[in-house]
């Protein structure tokens, strides 16, 4: 099994409103990947 790992998450300041931004990790054969996570800009329907 494949398993993403949070590794932090914060707010940003975007103009006069903010956003959640999450950094996500996984090890998949010996090489690690890293993900931005924020559903207002990367959500898909």
């Amino acid at each position: 099994m494949i398993k993403q790992n949070i590794l932090f998450d914060f707010t940003v300041n975007v103009g006069w409103r903010k956003q959640y931004c999450g950094v996500k990790t996984l090890v998949y054969q010996d090489i690690r990947y890293y993900f931005i996570d924020n559903l207002y800009y990367f959500g898909r329907p």
